[in-house]
């Protein structure tokens, strides 16, 4: 998808975004009170609850956009201060963040446990965050894990078509996320911009997010690559069939840029069944725990990596494969 220049985002793209969000807001504020009304008889209210967690999440975009724009304006006026702008950015983000995880706790009825190991806790130093991803919600979530309760700045790659979101274009284009190039640029400019970012995680709250498997798990891109799978992937991937088989290269091109950087694997479960609108409606509310699951490791060698982060997914199947197997009917 081809992403406009910079200027016409800011000037053309963002207000229209901003106007539309709130267009859509009102829209929705008066679906929710249908809504409720027409749902009276059910004790589920899915109906309700979607459209009060879909204004929830466009609340919080434009919350973030023109909080931005605000940090920007005080910024050009002297108001503020230089040694703080990321660090208001990241609070920017972990505050709205904390809005939408709140309110989803209640709507959807969602539990949710975080578990980080003492390691990652305390480490003082940048980290490389390898997540699981699967179901809606779950990039969210995991940068809500590291804003709020790591205090930590996510130093984000992305796919460039992200930077249509306002939010994600002024946010995290100032917190240098890294932004994959089109497939214009070459390989070896591609690789160069790569080595950069990683080198530039270096402050004592930085956490670089990286999803090796490359987009998220759903059943049906599951098949999909399991048809087109090579016969030792494919035979991984019939053991292991909650997850995507990880990439390594990116891994190995941000180690080998940062050799030593301590790796941090974020498994979640609980919002993998969240894949296509029809489970989605049918799953709500949650009525469940969502988890998140955070655990140090040391870097492997280059050679090792492949297999390594193999591994590590095959842990995290287990891992969600032993609480569905919990919650299923004997």
């Amino acid at each position: 998808m081809i992403v406009p220049p910079r200027w016409v985002r800011r000037v053309v793209c963002h207000p229209v975004q901003v106007i539309g969000g709130m267009a859509l807001l009102v829209v929705l504020s008066a679906g929710t009170g249908l809504a409720l009304i027409l749902e009276i008889p059910s004790r589920r209210k899915r109906l309700t609850r979607i459209l009060i967690m879909l204004a929830a999440a466009i609340a919080a975009d434009l919350s973030v956009v023109v909080g931005a724009w605000r940090l920007w304006v005080r910024r050009r006026l002297g108001r503020s201060d230089p040694a703080t702008w990321r660090l208001d950015h990241i609070d920017l983000i972990g505050s709205a963040l904390h809005r939408v995880i709140a309110i989803a706790q209640r709507v959807m009825r969602i539990r949710l446990l975080i578990d980080i190991d003492p390691r990652t806790r305390t480490y003082d130093a940048g980290l490389l965050v390898l997540s699981r991803h699967a179901g809606l919600g779950d990039s969210p979530l995991i940068a809500y894990v590291l804003t709020h309760h790591l205090r930590r700045e996510p130093r984000v790659l992305l796919k460039r078509f992200l930077l249509w979101d306002a939010a994600v274009d002024l946010v995290l284009t100032r917190l240098d996320a890294h932004f994959l190039p089109s497939r214009r640029v070459d390989r070896e400019e591609s690789s160069r911009r790569l080595v950069e970012f990683a080198q530039s995680i270096d402050a004592d709250d930085d956490a670089l997010l990286l999803f090796p498997e490359g987009r998220n798990w759903t059943p049906a891109r599951w098949e999909a690559q399991l048809a087109q799978a090579s016969d030792d992937e494919a035979r991984w991937m019939r053991q292991h069939p909650s997850v995507l088989p990880p990439r390594s290269g990116g891994l190995r091109r941000l180690l080998a840029a940062r050799p030593g950087l301590p790796l941090v694997v974020a498994a979640h479960r609980g919002l993998e069944g969240f894949n296509s609108v029809r489970t989605i409606w049918q799953g709500v509310p949650l009525d469940g725990t969502v988890e998140v699951r955070l655990r140090m490791h040391p870097a492997p060698p280059d050679d090792q990596t492949h297999q390594w982060l193999h591994d590590r997914w095959g842990e995290i199947d287990a891992w969600d494969r032993a609480a569905q197997r919990s919650t299923s009917p004997s």
